[in-house]
C-alpha cells in the first residue's frame, strides 16, 4: 500500500487546490494563494534579497549580539526574502516578456 502514498498526495493537492479556488474567499483576496502563486518567483530571488537585508544590517552600527537587535533584524531579512520576491512576480505577471521568461 505504501507505493499508493504519492498518488494519493497528489490527488489530495489537487482536490484542495480545486476546493480553495471555489471557495468563499476569492483567490485574488486570499492571502496564502498569493503566496503560493508566486512561490516559485520567491523560490529563486528570496536568498538574493536576503543577502542584499544582510549586507545592509552589517553596515549599520548595531550590535547584532544582542537580542533585541537581532530579533529585528532577522524578522526584517526573513521579510525581505519573501516580499520582495512577492513584489516582483506582480511586476513580472504584467508583462509578456517576463511571463515568458519565469514561466509565469
Amino acid at each position: 500500500m505504501t507505493f499508493l502514498l504519492p498518488y494519493a498526495g497528489i490527488f489530495f493537492t489537487l482536490e484542495l487546490s480545486k476546493w480553495l479556488s471555489r471557495g468563499p474567499v476569492p483567490a485574488e483576496r486570499n492571502g496564502w494563494l498569493a503566496v503560493a502563486a508566486s512561490s516559485y518567483i520567491i523560490y529563486l530571488f528570496h536568498t538574493t534579497f536576503e543577502g542584499f537585508a544582510k549586507a545592509v544590517f552589517r553596515k549599520l552600527p548595531l550590535d547584532s549580539e544582542l537580542w533585541y537587535v537581532f530579533v529585528p533584524e532577522a524578522l526584517a531579512v526573513i521579510a525581505c526574502g519573501v516580499v520582495v520576491p512577492m513584489l516582483l512576480y506582480r511586476f513580472f505577471r504584467r508583462y509578456r516578456v517576463t511571463r515568458v521568461l519565469f514561466g509565469l
